[in-house]
């Protein structure tokens, strides 16, 4: 009499999360169930059904139940990837090689990763982190993001202080998300490093950057010289001060004297 056929069951498969580009994808599933004879590892594959390559393949154990992908990069930027984990005899592969599926089959994660960028123009085709010159506003695009839905994004300067009202800006039907913000309307506005943030909606952007606030979806740093922020509304400023004193004086000394 022979015994039954034994295998594992992987079921509660998970890798939900919101990724931006140098994150990892954090996978956990529950395994119940004897491994068969075959079912020598544990495999997850992460692949990117965009551009129908396998974007990373880590095998395990068959005790493990937890798995972690190599870190995103900008290409897979508004990617969707499938999470397939399952039991096989080989290390290597895809997984067309299992032997037990994981439950469900696969996971996806729809726009996987988020990016947002700095450009030096409206179409967003030139990516510039360094402003100078005639570069007086940057330009911030990123994909990614929930298709139709409301953010706001804020701009801090150099001394990491708000300086810019918060926009609520809506993403397009397919995730894209676009800010821009003129340095030369910052009359105080000073070179260094500057910053973008995005917030939910639901959500209002501290008065002062935090890289660690979990309510920061997703950010970008860029560099202001000095030659972008332009001297000139400095001063027509400085111009309008002198000329107001000078109307003050004048008036007070007719006040003083009498009208000649």
């Amino acid at each position: 009499m022979f015994a039954p056929n034994r295998h594992f069951v992987i079921s509660d498969v998970n890798a939900s999360g919101s990724y931006s580009a140098g994150d990892t994808i954090s996978v956990t599933w529950n395994l119940t169930a004897t491994a068969s004879a075959t079912e020598n590892y544990t495999n997850v594959e992460y692949w990117d059904t965009t551009d129908g390559t396998q974007f990373n393949l880590k095998s395990h154990a068959t005790s493990e139940t937890s798995s972690t992908s190599r870190a995103l990069t900008d290409s897979e930027a508004g990617h969707t990837i499938a999470v397939y984990v399952y039991t096989t005899s080989s290390d290597t592969g895809d997984n067309s090689t299992a032997i037990t599926q994981g439950d469900p089959w696969p996971y996806s994660i729809a726009d996987a990763v988020m990016s947002w960028e700095s450009y030096n123009d409206t179409a967003h085709d030139n990516q510039d982190d360094t402003f100078s010159g005639d570069e007086h506003t940057v330009y911030m695009h990123g994909v990614g993001f929930t298709l139709s839905h409301e953010y706001k994004i804020a701009y801090y300067d150099v001394f990491n202080d708000k300086v810019a009202s918060e926009l609520t800006n809506a993403s397009d039907g397919a995730g894209a998300l676009s800010s821009q913000y003129d340095f030369t309307s910052n009359a105080s506005a000073e070179a260094g490093t500057w910053h973008s943030a995005v917030y939910d909606v639901n959500n209002s952007p501290p008065s002062t950057y935090n890289s660690t606030d979990p309510n920061n979806i997703v950010d970008d740093d860029f560099e202001v010289q000095e030659s972008a922020i332009p001297e000139f509304p400095a001063v027509i400023a400085a111009i309008a001060v002198c000329m107001l004193c000078a109307v003050a004086y004048i008036v007070m000394r007719r006040n003083k004297y009498g009208k000649k």
